[in-house]
């Protein structure tokens, strides 16, 4: 630009001089050919011709000086404004680092994008080194040479793809350009425009990084992967391929499909080409060839893929072999177990967990329902329900997720059949992969029948054990009732109170009978409850005008038959001698009774604060009669008795518990 600012300057001002200078001298001839020869002296105060053609050129150059003056002020102007132009758009541009800089390597230009790539701002690179700047150590005397290199020769060096530095030290791939400029005044500047190469260089390697995965993918599938044009031509295929079938990848890539598929024919490969194209996959068994002459299944998925213009077809061939094996050993322990289950007598059914379908029933089965129910429900074709059973355990368990991993047996009554059925339910996985739930049933009609006898059997039984208890306790009162008239016949303070013993000793057993006649278990009573209410009955008999009381801690202990009938007379004559000896000179008195369980024995203590035991008193030989059937009663409930006197008399009694006839726990 500069040196045609300079040619357009040379021409305008030689051509307005060379026509100031051609006047001149046609001025010049014309005063020759009309004027006399001019004398040799002058007028003082006037201008020769020569002098005024002088001074015409002279102020004719002055005025062309003065245009070209103006014209080379815009021409400047204009440059100026296009070199602001160029920088702004200079240091605009992204993604692109444009350094200028001097021969010796020191930066004279430095735009945005440069302190982007590289770090340094305009202000830390203008001034600086360039190759201190961005150019690895490696890299720098050679780059030096040929920054000397440009600037003396003026040839820039070839583009080409660079590693260099960034501030922090890290690389920075760039693809680098060069130019060598001339300025006006003769200054060499060279340029470098590096285009920053890292989203590309990152992307690559995400590019390599994911060919790596899906090589290693294809190479290690379990599956054989096949490649093939819409004639069934290998075009590829992966290792899995080579070991299922035994040819080498060479020899597959010079196969077709029909050459390893055994099932397959020219028409039927045809006709599958024309159905992939629409349905775009599929996914059927087959056969492929081994290389040794053998077959082996497979389950094969094929996918249609189009890639530009071209078609081609992706299979996937998993080797079933082992699958196919272990189904025949399932059907065959199917058939087997359906067998069994054939010949067992309980009616077995299997029904899916979450649809309640009926998957199985064995032929007890079908015999009790008189039909094959499977493929329908089970609350449907076993209840006659058009909703899951009221007490089905399937529903909560499968809504919680809880499903019970031991058997639940029930029993109930088939609405169907009318028969009754003991069910013995248990979760698991059917061989298909779905959770069931199998369930045996065994017929218990006959059981729930014989039950039905025996339940109104025992009920007459009941009936009639509590009729005989209600005679037994009527006739002993009726013996009470003639003692107690005995006894006002008689007179003899001594025989009236032997009467009185013997109506407690009949009142004790009576109180037994009435509790069995009042209870639904005949084979024995509870010794809390025969306490409480026998007790405060011979208190109140017995103590007469005095004030005695009684405390009873007696826990609940069940008592046999044969138990009850000892105990109760033991207690009668403990609790009768205490009021009527313990108390007999004092107004007032306790009595304490307590009964509990002791290591397996049934321990009873009877004390009362009154005079203590007489002289000379021996269990060992007794010489009441009260006593004597102590002793002797207690031996029968092949207890003991014991006596002692801390503040008054405590007699204590313990033997061993005895349940419906079986002896001590």
């Amino acid at each position: 630009m500069a040196d045609k600012n300079r040619t357009h300057l040379s021409e305008g001002i030689l051509l307005p001089v060379s026509a100031g200078l051609c006047l001149c001298a046609v001025f010049s001839e014309a005063q020759a050919q009309i004027a006399p020869a001019p004398t040799p002296t002058h007028l003082e105060g006037s201008w020769p011709p020569e002098a005024l053609a002088l001074a015409g050129l002279l102020l004719l150059a002055g005025a062309i000086l003065l245009v070209m003056l103006l014209r080379t002020r815009r021409a400047v102007a204009k440059l100026r404004i296009s070199e602001e132009r160029y920088r702004t758009l200079m240091d605009q541009v992204e993604a692109v680092s444009i350094q200028g800089y001097s021969s010796d390597g020191t930066v004279s230009y430095w735009n945005d994008s440069s302190e982007t790539i590289y770090g340094h701002t305009r202000e830390e690179a203008l001034g600086k080194n360039l190759v201190d700047l961005i150019i690895p150590p490696h890299m720098r005397e050679e780059v030096r040479k040929a920054i000397r290199q440009m600037g003396e020769t003026g040839q820039p060096l070839p583009a080409s793809e660079l590693i260099l530095k960034h501030k922090d030290g890290s690389d920075v791939p760039v693809f680098s350009t060069h130019s060598v400029v001339t300025t006006a005044d003769g200054e060499t500047v060279q340029f470098c425009l590096d285009v920053d190469l890292s989203a590309l260089k990152d992307a690559e390697k995400a590019l390599r990084a994911s060919e790596e995965r899906f090589r290693l993918l294809v190479e290690n599938a379990g599956d054989a992967i096949y490649l093939t044009d819409m004639r069934g031509r290998f075009l590829e295929v992966n290792p899995e391929a080579e070991r299922q079938t035994g040819f080498s990848r060479e020899e597959l890539l010079g196969m077709n499909m029909m050459d390893l598929d055994v099932t397959q024919s020219p028409e039927a490969l045809a006709a599958f080409a024309c159905s992939i194209s629409s349905e775009r996959r599929a996914c059927f068994e087959t056969r492929h060839r081994r290389k040794d002459g053998g077959s082996f299944p497979v389950d094969l998925r094929v996918v249609f893929l189009e890639v530009g213009t071209h078609k081609y077809l992706l299979g996937l061939a998993r080797d079933i072999t082992t699958r196919k094996r272990d189904e025949e050993l399932v059907t065959e322990a199917n058939k087997t177990l359906a067998a069994i289950l054939d010949g067992l007598s309980a009616a077995v059914n299997v029904v899916d967990i979450e649809t309640h379908e009926i998957l199985f029933m064995n032929k007890a089965m079908k015999e009790t329902f008189r039909r094959d129910c499977t493929g329908e429900t089970c609350y449907r074709s076993f209840r006659e329900r058009e909703a899951v059973c009221d007490n089905c355990w399937i529903p909560g368990a499968t809504l919680s997720g809880n499903l019970p991993d031991e058997i639940v047996v029930w029993e109930d009554m088939n609405p169907v059949t009318g028969l009754w059925g003991l069910n013995h339910d248990k979760a698991l996985r059917w061989i298909d992969g779905r959770m069931v739930r199998v369930q045996v049933t065994i017929d218990i009609t006959e059981r729930k029948r014989a039950e039905d006898r025996m339940e109104a059997s025992l009920h007459e039984k009941e009936i009639l054990l509590r009729e005989i208890h209600h005679r037994v306790k009527n006739n002993l009162q009726i013996i009470s009732s003639l003692l107690s008239l005995q006894k006002q016949a008689v007179l003899n303070p001594t025989a009236q109170s032997v009467l009185d013993e013997s109506r407690g000793r009949i009142a004790s057993m009576a109180m037994i009978h009435e509790q069995l006649y009042l209870s639904r278990d005949f084979s024995g009573l509870n010794l809390g409850e025969y306490l409480g209410q026998f007790l405060p009955r011979l208190v109140s008999a017995c103590r007469g005008h005095r004030n005695i009381s009684l405390v009873l801690n007696a826990a609940d202990i069940p008592l046999s038959l044969e138990q009850a009938i000892p105990f109760g007379l033991i207690l009668n004559e403990l609790a009768t001698n205490a009021i009527k000896h313990g108390f007999r000179n004092r107004e007032r008195g306790t009595l304490r009774v307590s009964a509990s369980l002791d290591d397996g024995e049934v321990l009873v203590e009877v004390e009362d604060d009154g005079e203590g035991l007489p002289p000379g008193m021996n269990l060992a030989a007794p010489e009441t009669l009260g006593l004597q059937l102590v002793v002797s009663l207690a031996e029968q409930l092949k207890g003991s008795v014991s006596v002692d006197s801390p503040n008054g008399v405590r007699f204590r009694l313990r033997f061993p518990v005895i349940r419906n006839g079986l002896g001590p726990d």
